[in-house]
């Protein structure tokens, strides 16, 4: 197992990979997966301002578990004048190599990144399921984190 930040080169893999795991959570039937993949990989070769860095797990050339990472800079204080956070999402891993301990090894591998980085905090939403998997991870859920939702 190879445990690598993405490149261009893996943009449809992960494109796939996220649709396989959104169909494994809702029916996609009606939805252009074409048109999504085009729009991954679109979303991906975009910077806004901001990039992801995406970690993959791969096995003999196929990425089998991925996690989003994006570093969010804070405003300097005189105390620390250069500061940033990570924010965890699209946190994955396909189906037959699940329970296998790829997906805890990526993450035990983007920690020790985070923490060369001086990343100061990692935080995510993740769903009910997956609160063990990062409890283990030495994540905690003691800070609140308000949020304005706009529909």
């Amino acid at each position: 197992m190879i445990f690598r930040t993405a490149t261009s080169e893996d943009r449809l893999q992960l494109a796939n990979l996220r649709w396989a795991h959104e169909n494994d959570l809702r029916d996609l039937h009606g939805y252009d997966k074409d048109k999504f993949l085009e729009e991954f990989c679109r979303f991906l070769d975009s910077t806004d301002g901001q990039r992801f860095t995406i970690w993959v797990a791969e096995d003999k050339g196929r990425i089998v578990s991925n996690v989003f990472l994006l570093l969010i800079r804070k405003v300097p204080k005189p105390h620390r004048l250069y500061s940033q956070i990570g924010y965890i999402t699209n946190v994955q891993t396909v189906t037959e190599y699940r329970n296998q301990g790829i997906g805890t090894l990526l993450m035990k591998h983007i920690q020790e990144w985070a923490k060369e980085q001086s990343v100061e905090l990692l935080f995510l939403w993740p769903s009910q399921r997956a609160v063990p998997f990062y409890v283990r991870l030495g994540f905690t859920q003691k800070n609140e984190i308000m949020e304005c939702v706009f529909e």
